[in-house]
């Protein structure tokens, strides 16, 4: 949760350089939300633990340790739009 910090992401992760329409962002990430639940919930606990992936920063998780991530790495995010709307003034949510 730490912002101090900046990594930028592999370009296959950037978002694209044309803004999308705020339903299609929304209806992309309950998508994600979906499938990833599905797959932490289709999967046995023990087999996620024991296969692994590597994070750029992290190092090696493994993928009941990069469900978790996902979480926290959202939150991140939406910290860093409540900062750009307070910055702008914007108090809609």
């Amino acid at each position: 949760m730490d912002r101090s910090h900046s990594v930028s992401a592999p370009t296959h992760l950037q978002p694209p350089a044309e803004p999308e329409a705020l339903a299609h962002v929304r209806e992309d990430l309950e998508e994600s939300h979906q499938a990833l639940s599905d797959f932490a919930l289709d999967h046995d606990p023990d087999l996620l633990r024991s296969k692994s992936f590597p994070h750029p920063v992290f190092g090696e998780m493994d993928l009941a340790q990069w469900i978790d991530f996902a979480s926290y790495h959202e939150e991140r995010h939406l910290a860093q739009i409540q900062h750009i709307k307070q910055r702008l003034g914007v108090s809609r949510t």
